[in-house]
């Protein structure tokens, strides 16, 4: 029996600094495989997105990764993993929808909904649904627009509803707002260009989204989407896919693969090599 082949801490390190593409002879200009690589760039601040690619690029360049995002439209901005913004390829968004982005949108509608019943208004689903139609054919007649932009087209969007009533932290939040997040949770609008330089956050809405980005795959049960990219950022545990994904941990438990038995453990404090695979096994095939 041939004796087991162990990684040490040095090793998992560079194979990483490859996969990643931070090692010197990893990077490449392609954008999409350098998001690929890492599955996701972390997108929340608008700077972020450009500073992580540029780190991986040979050429490091503002308008190659703006073509990607905006006019060929192979990478989106969309809110998934942890809840945050991150940068993707178009392929993996109907697996993030699934496995992270799906979850929060009843939440995020009833939220609006009460804030609308507090406001006063009557029969306020129909409302909001009859706000989101406009605002979808405004953004379709525009090509693109910024929420201000919108909220001159279609009037109720200029709506401010109060938000943390008699609390310290009382204020409003316009229909806007809450209008374009529950859009683009559910992938029905996309984040466009921003209005300004790439350190921007005033970014256009557009429904000019490539169909692949559109297509939904069947909501899993449980959520599979920690194939790649909570499997990927850790070896083995449970706690990578849950910080990663967002997930709950009941689901979390549910959806790793049962072929990742835990690793014997090491005096050295290395692993055994089988123990980090870039690519796992999806746990659940589309």
């Amino acid at each position: 029996m041939p004796a087991v082949l162990r990684m040490t801490v040095d090793e998992r390190r560079a194979r990483l600094g490859v996969r990643h593409r931070l090692a010197a002879g990893a990077r490449i200009d392609d954008a999409v495989a350098i998001a690929d690589s890492v599955v996701a760039l972390h997108a929340t601040d608008p700077a972020t997105v450009f500073l992580s690619a540029a780190a991986r690029m040979i050429t490091p360049s503002v308008e190659r990764l703006e073509k990607a995002l905006y006019d060929d439209r192979v990478l989106v901005r969309t809110l998934c993993m942890r809840r945050t913004m991150f940068v993707l390829p178009v392929s993996l968004v109907p697996v993030v929808q699934a496995a992270c982005t799906d979850a929060l949108v009843p939440g995020e509608r009833r939220r609006t909904l009460a804030m609308l019943e507090a406001a006063g208004v009557a029969d306020a689903d129909r409302q909001l649904r009859e706000l989101e139609a406009a605002t979808c054919a405004a953004v379709e007649e525009a090509g693109e627009a910024t929420g201000a932009e919108l909220s001159k087209l279609v009037p109720g969007l200029a709506r401010k509803l109060v938000v943390g009533v008699g609390t310290t932290w009382e204020g409003t939040v316009g229909m806007t707002t809450r209008v374009l997040f529950l859009l683009s949770t559910e992938q029905k609008v996309a984040r466009g260009r921003p209005k300004g330089g790439w350190t921007s956050s005033a970014t256009g809405t557009s429904t000019a989204m490539p169909r692949r980005c559109s297509t939904r795959t069947a909501t899993p049960s449980p959520p599979c989407g920690p194939t790649d990219a909570s499997w990927a950022a850790g070896p083995n545990g449970r706690a990578p896919a849950r910080w990663c994904s967002g997930f709950w941990r009941t689901s979390a438990v549910k959806c790793r693969p049962p072929s990742r038995p835990k690793p014997p453990a090491s005096p050295s404090g290395s692993a055994p090599y089988g123990s980090l695979r870039a690519s796992p096994r999806p746990c659940r095939s589309s």
